[in-house]
């Protein structure tokens, strides 16, 4: 995983991986732990929300590879490696949206 970010229906964004898989904004998001399954899990931490939406999109880029890829080091910036090479078949991105309501928000749907 590398390349997430979220933002609502503005223009504004908030990135919470780098390119090598690392949390830009520890406060929000965790490292993925990956697996001998081939699958990987992070945390979301604080939920937030963009002031112009109740929408919150996170889109991340997944890496599909070939022969298994190598985890990132996100302790030490000088260990991190180099970006993975992708071609267009082995990047794909995924997304999600989140509805985020306010506790005093009477729109909210229950």
């Amino acid at each position: 995983m590398k390349n997430c970010f979220s933002f609502g229906t503005d223009t504004e964004h908030v990135k919470l991986l780098d390119e090598y898989g690392c949390p830009t904004a520890a406060q929000l998001m965790s490292e993925f732990i990956y697996n001998t399954s081939h699958t990987a899990e992070a945390i979301v931490y604080e939920m937030f929300k963009f002031p112009d939406s109740h929408k919150l999109y996170i889109q991340c880029d997944a890496i599909l590879c070939r022969g298994g890829c190598r985890e990132p080091v996100c302790d030490s910036p000088n260990s991190k490696g180099q970006d993975l090479a992708t071609d267009s078949y082995s990047l794909i991105s995924s997304s999600t949206t989140v509805y985020v309501f306010e506790p005093s928000d009477d729109n909210r749907k229950t």
